[in-house]
């Protein structure tokens, strides 16, 4: 007997997705640490002489890895957008702001946008030619 299709309410959807960018947000921070650990295992392994065709194969491994960073960080922004929108079209409906999952997205949310402003550098009261 198929399923019945269920009815989400808001809020879980508000969980739902902010779960997902959760766990897209560790996602990328394991390709970025397994980046840096393959890397370092292939330096031990070409300063160990390993075999030839072990440290081309290594190599592989760690260009997958190296290509899964940028992927991960692009569908971590994409489901920042999500729930982005989201919380803009659904933060007036019943249950959402009330729902536990509501102070965790405005976090996450929060964090999206320090990433993204743009750091300007003050140089008033600098003479020129003057360093900062």
């Amino acid at each position: 007997m198929p399923k019945k299709p269920t009815e989400r309410t808001p809020a879980e959807h508000l969980k739902i997705k902010t779960k997902t960018c959760q766990r897209m947000g560790k996602e990328v921070g394991v390709y970025e640490k397994e980046v840096v650990d393959n890397s370092a295992k292939l330096q031990k392994m070409e300063a160990d002489g390993a075999d030839p065709y072990d440290i081309k194969a290594f190599k592989e491994i760690l260009a997958e890895s190296v290509m899964m960073v940028p992927d991960s960080k692009g569908r971590l922004a994409k489901t920042v957008e999500d729930l982005s929108l989201f919380v803009d079209t659904s933060k007036d409906l019943e249950g959402v702001k009330e729902s536990e999952w509501w102070a965790i997205a405005q976090e996450i949310l929060g964090v999206g946008e320090v990433v993204e402003k743009k750091e300007e550098t003050n140089v008033e009261g600098l003479a020129e030619d003057e360093a900062f």
